[in-house]
């Protein structure tokens, strides 16, 4: 059901999409694009305009789960918290409520079952990446390289 959900979402939301629809009901609908895709066990979750909605995957509710961002640009869920990155930097939100975890453009989110890991683009030239602990932590360097890792 996990990829199910998102499959309906990233059918309907690429590519600056105005809809997501899943199973023919249009669930949310926007004249802007719809960006940066997400989920976690209970919610999906995408950026549009200074805006995170989520939608709920058992009741189908859709609500703007946090507003008045300046300019968000990706959502990643880290365990029980959301990370949200804008041109400042990355907060994680737990229940709607925001801590600064990471200064600086910061840009591809992945993970394990452990942690969150990012790098800062146009910071530390683009040599460091970072980890945080997933449902709260610290942030903290967890690589060095002499290459930049992303690069024209």
């Amino acid at each position: 059901m996990k990829h199910a959900w998102m499959f309906a979402l990233l059918a309907s939301a690429g590519c600056g999409e105005h809809e997501i629809r899943f199973d023919g009901d249009v669930l949310f609908e926007t004249p802007d694009g719809i960006g940066s895709l997400a989920q976690d066990a209970d919610h999906l979750y995408w950026i549009q305009g200074n805006t995170v909605w989520r939608l709920g995957k058992a009741d189908r509710k859709v609500d703007a789960f946090i507003g008045n961002l300046e300019k968000p640009h990706r959502v990643f869920p880290a365990g029980d918290e959301l990370l949200v990155a804008t041109l400042d930097g990355v907060s994680a939100y737990r229940q709607g409520r925001g801590r600064p975890v990471a200064a600086g453009y910061v840009d591809l989110f992945a993970s394990d079952d452990k942690h969150a890991y990012w790098y800062r683009r146009w910071v530390d030239k683009d040599k460091e990446i970072y980890r945080m602990k997933l449902g709260g932590g610290e942030p903290e360097r967890f690589l060095s390289t002499d290459k930049a890792l992303w690069g024209w």
